[in-house]
């Protein structure tokens, strides 16, 4: 069952959520700003073509902040805290500010090798997707396979190895939250009660959430009604907002220097 933030304090969301102001107009979030020529950023995206860094960068960091400013909406708009929503999409921003992190830390080489992995991944279960569905590519049209064998052929020719499936997204945060200079097993630890209340997990609800009431079943038992547990929660909101910040901030120098 849920409860409504007007009868609890939730202002330890606050900071996240003024985080995300800036990316915020009255109808739409804001993109990042461009990569400047010239910039070390520029020159890690040069030869990768359409497969680059920047892409998938502020692409995690835009999808990132969209998850979090949908729970500032149920927060502020609709005071409205239910024990899974927040978790569910809160859990989904940490994975993408992490991705980020991860995609623009270590050397040029590296750098370019996170982002074909990924690219190569996410090309892979498009072909999956275009299976399940019958998808035939008709005229000029590629299919995700023949996307995968040109994403291939560019790592081959960059001197990378044949590419494998992208490490765990639990060892991306760890590593993330490493460079962050932030606690890797509080990290992953918030990370997978944000995974437990996604997936409606018993043990998620006892570890972050409190017992409210204790009422009977007509049908027998009975029923607890629970209300989010803030400490968890908090500790949630603080690792996104670290790692938020760690990916603005190597943006921020990239994209410029």
């Amino acid at each position: 069952m849920t409860t409504v933030s007007g009868t609890n304090d939730v202002s330890y969301l606050y900071p996240l959520f003024a985080a995300v102001d800036p990316y915020r107009s009255a109808d739409h979030m804001l993109m990042l700003p461009p990569v400047q020529p010239g910039s070390s950023l520029a020159a890690d995206d040069a030869p990768l073509g359409s497969w680059n860094v920047t892409r998938l960068v502020t692409g995690s960091i835009s999808i990132g902040l969209t998850h979090v400013d949908t729970v500032r909406r149920l927060v502020a708009e609709l005071n409205v805290l239910d024990t899974a929503s927040p978790w569910t999409l809160m859990r989904g921003a940490l994975e993408d500010f992490a991705t980020a992190v991860y995609l623009l830390h270590g050397t040029r080489p590296e750098r370019q090798l996170r982002a074909l992995t990924l690219w190569n991944d996410d090309l892979r279960n498009r072909a999956l997707y275009e299976d399940d569905m019958g998808h035939v590519a008709t005229g000029k049209a590629k299919t995700g396979r023949q996307r995968q064998a040109e994403i291939q052929a560019l790592a081959a020719s960059l001197g990378f190895a044949q590419l494998n499936r992208p490490q765990v997204i639990i060892d991306t945060i760890k590593q993330a939250a490493g460079i962050a200079g932030m606690n890797p097993a509080r990290v992953a630890a918030s990370w997978r009660l944000g995974s437990g209340f996604a997936h409606g997990k018993a043990w998620s609800t006892m570890a972050g959430s409190v017992p409210r009431s204790i009422v009977p079943d007509p049908r027998g038992g009975h029923v607890v009604e629970f209300e989010v547990s803030d400490a968890p929660l908090q500790a949630l909101a603080s690792a996104c907002l670290g790692l938020l910040k760690c990916a603005e901030a190597q943006y921020g120098n990239r994209r410029v220097k």
